[in-house]
């Protein structure tokens, strides 16, 4: 068997075991795949053999760190790998995950990804923090890029409200009121372009208010 047949065959193979829920034996056929020199499908292998460790029963922070180096394989070839797996892990309500994914990528300095990428996934890595006491340092340094990234990565309103917001937030609570301030400005702003909207706008409407009042005085 050449090694493209090969390589195809192993990787439709594992799918088969990944849908059986034999992660182990997916796991095999992917790094078999892997190995063949002519495999067309490195990035969507590396992929597969992410999600495929991390759904693994009883993976603990190594299996998770080799996943995400798989990730980081994948996102060499296109960083929309990057996307597709921040999916994953919002499919499965993984917010450990999220943290860990941009933790990652934050350490990666050579993997280039653009903003349209790396913007949803600080905003995703964010809001999970505040829900699992990342440090408010860590968080707000997260926020701080995304926001500084915005320009070009396509993030709509809802979602530059959200970091304002949650930067805004932050800001006080660190007695940082005169930056706080400008986070509520701009929160402000898209809330008010949006006064007529429901959905996701009622709790950033709220926030805005909460940080209104928290800043009154200040």
């Amino acid at each position: 068997m050449s090694s493209l047949r090969r390589a195809r065959s192993l990787k439709q193979r594992a799918g088969l075991h990944e849908r059986a829920g034999d992660y182990p034996k997916a796991a095999q056929d992917l790094v078999d795949a892997l190995d063949e020199p002519e495999n067309p499908y490195q990035a969507d292998c590396h992929r597969a053999l992410a999600e495929v460790l991390w759904m693994s029963p009883g993976a603990d922070e190594r299996v998770k760190k080799k996943a995400l180096q798989s990730v980081e394989a994948a996102a060499r070839v296109s960083p929309d790998y990057v996307e597709k797996f921040a999916a994953f892990l919002i499919n499965r309500t993984d917010e450990d995950g999220l943290i860990l994914l941009a933790r990652h990528f934050v350490a990666v300095k050579d993997v280039r990804l653009p903003s349209s990428v790396r913007v949803p996934m600080l905003r995703f890595a964010a809001t999970a923090g505040r829900r699992r006491n990342v440090e408010p340092k860590e968080r707000l340094d997260w926020l701080n890029e995304a926001l500084g990234l915005k320009d070009g990565s396509g993030a709509d309103d809802e979602a530059l409200a959200d970091l304002h917001s949650m930067r805004g937030i932050i800001l006080n609570n660190l007695g940082r009121f005169a930056d706080a301030k400008r986070d509520l400005q701009a929160l402000q702003t898209l809330v008010d372009r949006h006064a007529n909207d429901s959905g996701a706008w009622q709790a950033l409407r709220k926030n805005a208010l909460n940080l209104k009042n928290a800043l009154s005085g200040k």
